[in-house]
């Protein structure tokens, strides 16, 4: 196999040397591009592992303000929010994997969902705390008309004992239907409490079916007692009390289906909340697949380039030799045949110009003609030197 370009030595030691250099530079800059990668993937490992921490934050932070109702702790779930949304910003920003990215754009997605139901959630719980307090305070207006009748009835048993009479039954009646009447107020109102502190729907309404039966037969007693008392001013708190029964039904009726609007919101909440957190997890598990891979294909790279690097040194250094090694034997075989005495001086070394090795069969060939020209002027002097011998012998 001839060099047809690199024809000195110094050349063809050179380009060998540049293509080791050329290898290490190959294998260095795979590495350069894989590390660069990897990093890349460490980084949004490290940033998927943050979105997961600060979700599941925001998710504790969320139940503790649906249990207390604290508005810190809901201006505290917005900031959770907002520093999901940055962490993942910084992932799409610097992976270049399309699975992670797409992961990103749903993450990014579902926090503006998730954000949205929390708020309609927030608003909801204002207003079931506003109707909580609404009902009480139409309770205690009841109950207030109620135990005027009460007050009133005991003040008219006091005067009457004082004059040695007794209360009307009309009235005893009345009294106790009254009182058995603000029992079922104030038992009412504890199970709507029990509704919005323990979420039992089917509690609440068994119990609010039982009552409803027992109230409204108490209802109807205390009327029909009221007719046969027959006294205006007890009437009147009677018919201010069942106003404030019918603001408190209408207020409850409203309250329980913002409750049931907060159950189901609350579900939502929960399902993209989970989402996200699952999301960022797939995040951080594909990732690190993907580092683990790179750092596979970085290391197969860098061994099939030295190995390609060292078979091409051995062939390049192959060549080199035997370019030098050739001409070299061919001028020994003929040096060793001058030194043997049956050299031939005719013969010569072929001349690759351009290179050390031509340059020396060059000069060697010029001391062979000199050499030769030499022994043939000794040689012609010897038979002029035999023939004049010769001549003078005869």
């Amino acid at each position: 196999m001839r060099f047809l370009v690199l024809k000195t030595i110094r050349s063809r030691i050179i380009a060998l040397a540049g293509l080791g250099v050329l290898g290490m530079c190959v294998i260095v800059m795979t590495g350069y591009v894989i590390g660069a990668r990897s990093k890349d993937d460490v980084l949004t490992r490290q940033y998927a592992q943050n979105a997961r921490q600060e979700t599941l934050r925001m998710i504790m932070d969320e139940q503790g303000f649906l249990n207390t109702h604290d508005m810190d702790t809901y201006s505290r779930c917005l900031e959770d929010n907002r520093g999901i949304a940055e962490t993942i910003s910084g992932i799409s920003a610097i992976s270049c994997d399309t699975r992670i990215t797409g992961l990103a754009d749903e993450i990014t997605s579902g926090l503006k969902r998730h954000e949205e139901v929390f708020n309609t959630l927030h608003g909801n719980v204002v207003l079931l705390d506003k109707a909580r307090k609404n009902i009480r305070i139409a309770f205690d207006g009841m109950e207030t008309h109620v135990k005027k009748i009460v007050d009133k009835i005991n003040q008219e048993e006091f005067q009457a004992m004082m004059m040695g009479g007794q209360l009307d039954s009309n009235r005893g009646n009345l009294r106790r239907e009254a009182k058995d009447f603000l029992r079922f107020g104030n038992e009412r109102f504890l199970n709507i409490q029990d509704l919005l502190l323990f979420s039992d729907l089917v509690a609440y309404e068994k119990t609010k079916k039982a009552m409803e039966k027992e109230f409204g037969l108490s209802v109807k007693n205390t009327e029909v007692v009221l007719g046969a008392v027959g006294s205006a001013a007890f009437n009147k708190e009677w018919k201010q009390a069942m106003e404030g029964l019918n603001r408190a039904n209408e207020l409850e009726t409203s309250m329980l289906k913002a409750w049931k609007r907060n159950k189901v919101l609350n579900v939502e909440l929960k399902e993209t909340a989970d989402h996200i957190e699952a999301s960022t997890l797939e995040i951080f598990n594909v990732s690190g697949a993907n580092e683990a891979r790179l750092k596979k294909t970085g290391n197969t790279v860098q061994y099939l380039v030295a190995l390609v690097a060292i078979i091409l040194l051995g062939l390049f250094a192959f060549i080199i030799i035997k370019g030098i090694l050739k001409p070299l034997m061919h001028t020994i075989i003929m040096l060793k045949d001058i030194a043997q005495g049956e050299g031939d001086l005719t013969s010569r070394l072929e001349v690759d110009k351009g290179s050390e090795i031509g340059e020396m069969a060059r000069w060697f060939n010029a001391f062979i003609e000199k050499l030769e020209g030499i022994i043939r002027d000794i040689t012609r002097g010897v038979e002029t030197l035999s023939t004049s011998s010769a001549g003078l012998s005869g």
